[in-house]
């Protein structure tokens, strides 16, 4: 018995009947998982906003000093891709060996912005580096 092969162009086009739409949110969808990371660092202070217009990318903070269980921040990441109905999640990169451990917090989500505070979780502990955090929209 042989196996016939069907073009997906002609298989999507018997059951859907815009396929062009379909297409167009296939494409969005591979630009999304395929996209350009941004890549921007902080200027003077962890208050300084930065601007990154990808969805996803890597802020690098100013180096800080920011004492045991205290809060830092917040600052505004300005990106053209955010919208209220965007979710973002944040993750921190810290070298190895540096004391303090911080943890990221997306504070607000507005259209064109939103809100990273940054806090040092250690009860004993300066941060002494700069504090890589990772987005993703």
């Amino acid at each position: 018995m042989a196996i016939l092969t069907i073009s997906n162009k002609y298989f999507l086009g018997s059951f859907i009947p815009n396929v062009k739409i379909l297409s167009s949110k296939v494409d969005e969808i591979i630009a999304y998982v395929n996209g350009t990371l941004g890549l921007v660092t902080q200027a003077t202070n962890i208050t300084t906003g930065v601007t990154v217009n990808a969805t996803r990318g890597v802020i690098t903070t100013v180096s800080l000093t920011t004492a045991a269980s205290t809060v830092a921040g917040p600052f505004v990441v300005t990106n053209s891709k955010v919208t209220t109905a965007s979710i973002i999640q944040c993750a921190v990169e810290y070298a190895n060996g540096k004391t303090g451990f911080p943890v990221c917090l997306i504070e607000s989500i507005a259209n064109g912005s939103f809100n990273i505070r940054l806090i040092n979780v250690s009860t004993s502990a300066a941060l002494n580096d700069v504090v890589k955090i990772h987005f993703d929209i």
